[in-house]
């Protein structure tokens, strides 16, 4: 049986594990948008840019359910706390895959949308040869009917 000690520092250690990883996963996503457009290589970057997400949100969901698998009276606000996250990112990766999905239909062929939980902001990186305005339109448009993100909050990435 842990103590009420222990709890609480691996209680800390995880929810700072989860501000990390969240953190690290919106912070790459923003790093494709200051890189040159030259340097990016697209032919393995939407597969590995899709699988690094995927294993982010796993992490950040274990780390999630340690929290709400933890027990005590004491940890009451914190389960429920990991709960309502847990729920908010499920909201998330709902809105991210129907946003990726609505512009492949589209004829949008490469698309990864990252939605960030905590400042409310949206990143799509798209492979476009060029970036018209009709194709922003259509971007912000999407994402726009799919979230609650100010238009100033969405960032569109050609890659």
């Amino acid at each position: 049986m842990l103590t009420k000690k222990k709890k609480i520092f691996m209680l800390v250690g995880m929810i700072l594990l989860l501000a990390a990883t969240a953190y690290l996963n919106f912070a790459l996503a923003a790093k494709a948008d200051d890189a040159d457009d030259d340097l990016i290589p697209t032919g393995n970057f939407f597969t590995q840019a899709r699988s690094e997400k995927a294993q982010s949100r796993s992490e950040e969901l274990a780390i999630l359910d340690a929290i709400i698998a933890t027990e005590g009276a004491e940890f009451e606000q914190q389960r429920q706390d990991a709960m309502d996250q847990k729920l908010r990112f499920a909201q998330i990766m709902e809105q991210e895959t129907a946003i990726e999905h609505i512009l492949k239909s589209k004829g949008y062929e490469e698309v990864v949308v990252t939605i960030s939980m905590t400042t409310n902001k949206a990143n799509v990186i798209i492979k476009l040869d060029e970036l018209t305005r009709e194709d922003s339109v259509i971007i912000f448009n999407t994402v726009l009917e799919q979230t609650d993100i100010d238009p100033d909050n969405v960032h569109i990435i050609k890659v």
